[in-house]
């Protein structure tokens, strides 16, 4: 007896039903691996905010400085001695990527920003929010924006972001259409475009 083998016609069928299989399953791969990657997100900038508050412990519970100008003047480089790692500062959605602010004199290589109000100097009330008690004191840290992720090209390292937070030109959603921020109290949450920060210091809207 002759063996029968496949037709074309089989052949085709066959195929056809892994192509409608293989384009169904691919977005749920793809949704995975980005929930993946939000998730190392979240850790990195938890991991952060454990780096801010060591640092705080051992400068007067003041914040790192930033500065645009010279070797290690990024706050992220200050950091370093805590993180033992730059790559705790790349976002995995979004890779690794290099600017340059417009007054530096070195690339800016983290994905997450500051919140300028807790590492430049206060420009407004002529007083400095670096000490952590104070902050403790007047402000609730559950909802003081302290970093976030999501930089724009041409961005500075540090922001009043939050008031910014609404204009695409400045911000970018990594995560679904949601970017994750890192609060003084050490968690995180993941904000979309509708969320509201106070200009100054950067407070959350309930």
């Amino acid at each position: 007896m002759r063996e029968r083998g496949f037709t074309l016609v089989e052949v085709l069928v066959v195929i056809a039903i892994i192509s409608i299989l293989a384009s169904m399953l691919f977005p749920v791969f793809a949704k995975a691996r980005g929930k993946g990657r939000h998730a190392t997100c979240i850790t990195h900038l938890k991991q952060v905010g454990i780096a801010l508050h060591s640092y705080c412990n051992d400068y007067d519970e003041r914040f790192p400085l930033d500065a645009y100008r010279g070797p290690g003047a990024f706050w992220y480089e200050r950091l370093d001695p805590y993180t033992h790692s730059r790559q705790l500062g790349i976002c995995l959605e979004e890779g690794a990527r290099s600017r340059t602010p417009p007054t530096g004199d070195h690339p800016y290589e983290w994905s997450y920003a500051m919140n300028s109000a807790l590492c430049r100097l206060d420009m407004w009330g002529g007083q400095t929010l670096f000490d952590l008690a104070r902050i403790h004191s007047d402000y609730d840290v559950a909802r003081l924006f302290m970093a976030g992720e999501g930089l724009a090209d041409g961005m500075p390292p540090d922001w009043f972001a939050p008031a910014w937070w609404q204009y695409e030109q400045y911000h970018r959603f990594l995560h679904n259409e949601q970017s994750d921020v890192l609060f003084v109290d050490g968690h995180v949450k993941a904000l979309g475009k509708g969320a509201r920060f106070s200009f100054y210091p950067g407070i959350l809207e309930q």
